[in-house]
């Protein structure tokens, strides 16, 4: 259910059900008290929450045995309500696409009208939650620097795990293919495929994500010779360090465009030279040991 739609259902049901919200349950603690908002959402900070489950209720305070359990994530908002010890029940909101206004504002009036038992009979049983995104995949195309001795054309497959509403895992594959760098009797041409392993905090802003990943690389940097008296073709190891930061924007529930930015540190960093049949070095390839990649891509999410 998407925030427009939930808060128009529910504005109805406060409205039809206002004669029952007066004789409220009785008011033994603030409602600050008792709600926990687990993790760091930017838009669903405690004090505006607060406000909002106050002002639907019509009073600060509940009774002392309701507690409320908030877990925002990456595409939906989910809170548990807990009478005791037990939970009687679960709601879950689609946050993708919604402003953080829209999204404290729905959240606020699911929260009141689940805290006033007597206007949610159902929540006596608990209700399945909602589908919410465990990964997705993504598909980035772009340019790499430094590593070549000219600016390579890049592309890249990801697949992102959510492990927490903070915390991510991505894992990609990726290849880079750049242009041949020629010599007096020949030319040289270089390319390299390799896999990546990273970790990535979080935060969101409405409808952006803001990524930072630290993480590593390694593969093989392959290199052929062109019109020389002897060509060779090799494949050399090649490990890096990787920090990265993207941004993405939700187009829809399910699709969000992404650019991203990584900066590369060769733990293992090949070198490459053209020699003569005895052996002797005629020229090197310059292959600096620090890069970059710069990305825009389409992330498409997994439920």
């Amino acid at each position: 259910m998407g925030v427009p739609r939930a808060i128009a259902l529910l504005v109805v049901l406060l409205s039809a059900s206002a004669a029952t919200v007066a004789s409220a349950q009785p008011h033994d603690q603030e409602i600050a008290a008792a709600i926990t908002i687990e993790g760091i959402d930017t838009c669903l900070d405690p004090a505006s929450l607060v406000s909002q489950v106050a002002h639907f209720l019509g009073r600060d305070r509940i009774a002392d045995r309701i507690h409320v359990a908030v877990r925002p994530s990456v595409q939906a908002d989910t809170f548990d309500l807990v009478r005791g010890d037990e939970v009687i029940g679960q709601r879950t909101l689609e946050a993708a696409g919604a402003t953080c206004e829209q999204r404290r504002a729905a959240l606020g009036l699911m929260i009141a009208l689940a805290i006033d038992a007597t206007l949610l009979d159902e929540l006596q049983t608990p209700i399945q939650a909602e589908p919410v995104a465990i990964a997705a995949l993504g598909i980035d195309v772009g340019g790499w620097l430094g590593l070549f001795p000219s600016a390579a054309g890049a592309a890249a497959l990801r697949l992102e795990v959510t492990l927490t509403p903070w915390l991510g895992l991505e894992a990609a594959a990726m290849g880079a293919l750049a242009p041949d760098t020629a010599f007096s009797v020949g030319t040289v041409s270089t390319s390299l495929a390799a896999g990546r392993l990273s970790l990535c905090p979080m935060i969101r802003l409405e409808t952006l994500r803001i990524d930072g990943c630290v993480g590593a690389a390694a593969g093989a940097l392959f290199a052929s010779g062109h019109g020389f008296s002897h060509d060779l073709s090799v494949a050399l190891p090649w490990v890096s360090v990787l920090i990265g930061a993207s941004v993405r924007h939700a187009l829809t529930r399910s699709i969000a465009l992404r650019l991203g930015l990584d900066l590369s540190v060769s733990v293992l960093s090949p070198e490459l030279s053209v020699t003569s049949t005895s052996g002797e070095a005629r020229a090197a390839i310059d292959l600096s040991p620090v890069g970059g990649g710069v990305w825009l891509g389409v992330v498409f999410a997994i439920y």
